[in-house]
């Protein structure tokens, strides 16, 4: 399990994304960011008026913890990485929308992947919808990428991952598995799918 970091340099952003190490360099290249990931992407976080009303507020970086969930059954050539938001603050937040991310190699070189909200073959359609945090409280998101149909010109090693709402970037070392590697635009495992926040890691997967 990861602990959530800061980036030494400048903040940068999610869709992408993706979940600690500690001294994670400034991605260094023309790719998109987390964050311009997230600013060009539809504002699926705006309140549901129709809900409830509550006084929690959306969840901020400091109040949570990323690290990688467990390893699923894939389907073939699928990739998928699952997301797990903590809240490790003493009081209760809300959490609703995409998350953006970024994936960098190990260089802390940005990988040019396209992000793009929504469903595959392995992530859930659903649209976004309020999840609730309470202290010591889970939420999921993930990220799903074909493998390489040419070949691999990079792996990812970690992922900047900018919770719905907010600026701020958590990182992610990601581990050997699931392989994330850029392929290069133009081959299916270029694109990376996004699911949005939900209450359950079973509610990010697409059904059978």
């Amino acid at each position: 399990m990861g602990n959530r970091n800061y980036l030494a340099g400048p903040a940068i952003t999610i869709a992408a994304i993706l979940i600690g190490g500690c001294g994670a360099a400034t991605p260094r290249t023309a790719g998109p960011s987390a964050r311009q990931v997230a600013a060009r992407a539809p504002d699926h976080s705006a309140p549901d008026h129709s809900a409830p009303d509550h006084s929690a507020a959306a969840c901020r970086p400091t109040q949570l913890q990323l690290t990688a969930g467990p390893r699923i059954s894939e389907k073939t050539e699928q990739n998928t990485l699952v997301l797990v938001f903590r809240n490790i603050s003493a009081k209760a937040c809300d959490l609703r929308g995409y998350p953006g991310i970024a994936l960098a190699d190990s260089t802390g070189r940005r990988l040019s992947f396209v992000y793009r909200q929504g469903g595959d073959q392995m992530l859930t359609n659903a649209p976004p919808g309020l999840v609730a945090l309470p202290p010591g409280g889970y939420a999921y998101s993930a990220l799903n990428k074909n493998s390489c149909v040419s070949f691999a010109r990079a792996s990812a090693a970690r992922a900047q991952v900018i919770v719905p709402g907010q600026h701020e970037p958590l990182v992610l070392t990601l581990s050997h598995y699931p392989i994330l590697s850029y392929c290069g635009r133009g081959d299916p495992g270029d694109t990376i799918d996004i699911a949005p926040v939900e209450p359950t890691s079973a509610d990010v997967l697409a059904g059978p």
